[in-house]
């Protein structure tokens, strides 16, 4: 029988986090260059949780949420970036991928989270839609030296707009460039 959980990192069985870690560096091997090759993803300075979907000490399926104010056209918000969605290919296409998606929804929506937003690739966008997520094709996002920002590429922004503030100044992040930070999610 399947199990869904949520941790904080602390919390996170180590049977559990050195999966998601190996599935983490595969999947995403840019982060963990020289000289991070040997870094413990799950700790992080965004708060996480980890959301996951394992049976016995399998991991089958995870996610996790970070969170962090952003300033944006003069107003301080806290947004929630769902990241690192990821099932293990002998379980794709069983709804894993789905119900981490909702769960991880689920717990913004109920969270003081004013935006929340996520990058995925294209093809994925059914799979957010169908949680409550909006694709933002006019948003820019930038990130890294706040002087000297990069333009993220190569990906959809998504979004939700949580709070009454947030609903109230969605049109903001439509038409305005939106600095993330050093890092994205």
């Amino acid at each position: 029988m399947t199990k869904l959980a949520q941790y904080a990192p602390s919390a996170l069985p180590m049977h559990l986090k050195y999966q998601l870690l190996a599935a983490v560096r595969i999947e995403w091997p840019r982060a963990f260059t020289k000289p991070n090759r040997t870094w413990d993803y799950t700790l992080k300075a965004t708060h996480p949780q980890y959301f996951t979907i394992s049976e016995k000490d399998v991991l089958i399926s995870f996610a996790e949420v970070n969170q962090r104010v952003l300033q944006h056209v003069n107003q301080s918000y806290q947004v929630y970036g769902l990241s690192a969605v990821y099932t293990y290919p002998a379980y794709r296409r069983e709804g894993f991928a789905r119900q981490i998606v909702q769960a991880t929804t689920d717990f913004i929506r109920a969270s003081d989270a004013d935006i929340a937003m996520l990058f995925c690739l294209s093809h994925l966008t059914e799979l957010y839609r169908s949680a409550g997520w909006n694709l933002m094709p006019s948003v820019n996002i930038y990130y890294g030296d706040p002087n000297r920002p990069t333009v993220k590429e190569g990906s959809q922004v998504m979004m939700q707009f949580v709070s009454d503030k947030g609903r109230q100044h969605q049109t903001s992040f439509a038409h305005q460039p939106v600095y993330v930070g050093r890092y994205t999610w």
